[in-house]
């Protein structure tokens, strides 16, 4: 409860997150595509499922609009470190849906060097690596197409 009402103290421009029904812990967040990215202009909804450990351990965020991305697949799924190994208490629901909003235009962040081992979506990836303009193409068009 303290979080959904410092998100209505302090929105965060672009994004959208409340309870989706009367189940505390099932979430909805609506964002919208970053400026200056291949994901202008589009609108996601993601559901969050927030286990009863949270904020021990992470919630369970999943895209419901379909996106082109080599690390979130045709289910929904996101493989980010943030949403595992790398989770933190102290991050916030909010925190954590504005951090995949830049994840949305740097799917690698520091983990370059090891994107194979990254890649959710192994042929998005290689795509993105190897025929950056055929993958912002695509990127660009699925955003027009379902976002």
């Amino acid at each position: 409860m303290k979080e959904i009402e410092a998100d209505a103290r302090d929105p965060i421009d672009g994004v959208n997150i409340r309870p989706s029904s009367d189940d505390i812990f099932k979430w909805q967040a609506t964002i919208n595509g970053p400026a200056g990215t291949l994901y202008a202009g589009g609108k996601w909804v993601l559901e969050i499922d927030i286990p009863e450990t949270y904020p021990m351990r992470p919630p369970k965020v999943t895209f419901v609009t379909m996106i082109y991305h080599p690390n979130i697949d045709s289910n929904g799924t996101i493989s980010c470190n943030l949403l595992s190994s790398h989770w933190c208490p102290a991050l916030t629901i909010s925190k954590l849906i504005v951090c995949l909003v830049s994840f949305l235009d740097d799917p690698f962040g520091d983990d370059r060097d090891d994107w194979g081992g990254q890649c959710l979506v192994l042929e998005i990836g290689r795509e993105y690596w190897n025929d950056r303009d055929r993958y912002n193409a695509t990127a660009r068009e699925w955003t027009g197409n379902y976002a």
